[in-house]
């Protein structure tokens, strides 16, 4: 009666492990099939994260050049309506140039060091922009300060204006289109040339491309627009020179 039983059992425990070892590979060809669907699922959402997360920058870039329009306002209602000087004195002092007038104007500092009060100045980074270039750079218009923004040069070079004696900006009034005439808008943020930009798409003051193939602008009216720097004009009588 044992050996019957004990056979039995042995019987009934060897009949078992093909059902087990079936139940297992079912196990693993499920985990496979859902780790396949996640990785088609990763691969459809990824690139609407990334456009999503572009959007944002370019949203947060733009309320930036939103906030330096405000300070222009309030630039020109302290001095009379005349645009600051893109640069006047020293390249390497941030109160020398327009980025330390306006941040003044905005009830920031007029001088700061990107290293240890960037925050101070937080308007005048692109979320977009590549702060490595900046690492170890020796010739810049903007050393110890720093900007991802630059001025229109045809607006904050006084020598273009010899009109008014070469020694002035000009007046928000000279502007006779302020809608279409940029202000200021993304530079290329290499830690060199980042102050000024111009109409000039290939030279070292060309917009910096940051935000999908597209650049901000702030323009003399005040408002934002993003755009491909290419659709502007070079014409002598639009976007640029003023008219």
């Amino acid at each position: 009666m044992k050996n019957r039983t004990s056979k039995g059992m042995r019987g009934r425990q060897e009949t078992s492990r093909p059902h087990e070892k079936s139940l297992v590979i079912f196990t693993l060809i499920e985990l496979l099939v859902v780790i396949a669907i996640i990785a088609i699922l990763a691969a459809m959402l990824l690139p609407a994260l990334k456009r999503a997360r572009e959007t944002a920058l370019t949203i947060s870039c733009a309320n930036n050049l939103k906030q330096i329009g405000t300070g222009f306002a309030m630039y020109l209602g302290t001095y009379g309506d005349r645009f600051p000087q893109w640069k006047n004195g020293n390249y390497n002092l941030t109160e020398d140039c327009w980025i330390g007038k306006i941040n003044e104007q905005m009830g920031g500092p007029a001088s700061w060091s990107y290293n240890k009060e960037r925050n101070r100045a937080e308007s005048f980074y692109c979320p977009a922009g590549d702060f490595n270039k900046w690492l170890g750079s020796t010739n810049a218009y903007n050393v110890l300060g720093w900007s991802f923004y630059g001025m229109n040069y045809y607006i904050g070079n006084f020598a273009s204006r010899t009109s008014n004696g070469g020694y002035d900006c000009p007046k928000l009034n000279e502007i006779q289109q302020p809608g279409s005439t940029v202000l200021a808008g993304d530079s290329n943020g290499d830690g060199q040339y980042d102050l000024v930009i111009t109409n000039d798409n290939t030279g070292i003051y060309a917009s910096g491309i940051r935000h999908s193939g597209n650049c901000n602008y702030l323009w003399a009216d005040g408002h934002v627009t993003t755009q491909n720097r290419y659709t502007l004009s070079s014409d002598e009588y639009h976007d640029w020179y003023l008219h």
